[in-house]
């Protein structure tokens, strides 16, 4: 049980409003996708093109984002996001 815990404290041990190179890539990913298709990809379309072994990574990234006030998630409501604000180049 401590292990699960500890690995929940992870996503979050970052609160700087600032991204992490991973996050501007995951954030951007988000972004592009969307202009793509013309909706918001899926955890599960996020987990194939991270190539991540479960939904649990893609949480943690997007929980990190939403912290870092970079997006909102719409709860209830599949593959909604509200971009807030886009990654500095």
């Amino acid at each position: 049980m401590q292990a699960s815990l500890t690995k929940g404290l992870n996503c979050f041990e970052n609160t700087m409003k600032e991204l992490t190179h991973r996050q501007k890539e995951f954030l951007q990913t988000i972004i592009d996708f969307h202009i793509d298709h013309g909706y918001y990809p899926s955890y599960r379309d996020l987990m194939r093109i991270f190539d991540f072994k479960s939904t649990d990574s893609v949480k943690c990234h997007i929980d990190a984002l939403v912290k870092k006030g970079y997006i909102e998630h719409c709860t209830g409501l599949a593959r909604t996001y509200l971009i807030i604000r886009e990654p500095a180049i």
